[in-house]
């Protein structure tokens, strides 16, 4: 099996999974940091499918991607008309 191309990720499309392991007001992790780590590792090992909208100027986008091992790849993005 080949190498995936490297697209680069899409910062647009993609909300941040993480928040800062501690809370510098509280100064410990919080417990959805704790479970969110491994599932986010877990969630790595399929290729699984993320859609989303998104605008730039005035201009509105819809854009289909599959992720494997924190890469994306299968990107199609489609121009929304008449929205």
């Amino acid at each position: 099996m080949g190498a995936l191309p490297d697209i680069g990720h899409i910062p647009t499309l993609v909300r941040p999974v993480f928040r800062l392991p501690i809370d510098p007001k509280e100064n410990h992790m919080d417990l959805r940091d704790i479970i969110d780590r491994p599932l986010w590792t877990l969630k790595q090992l399929f290729p699984l499918t993320y859609r989303t909208t998104y605008g730039e100027g005035d201009k509105r986008y819809f854009s289909v991607w599959r992720m494997w091992l924190g890469r994306c790849f299968d990107v199609e993005t489609y121009q929304i008309v008449g929205a």
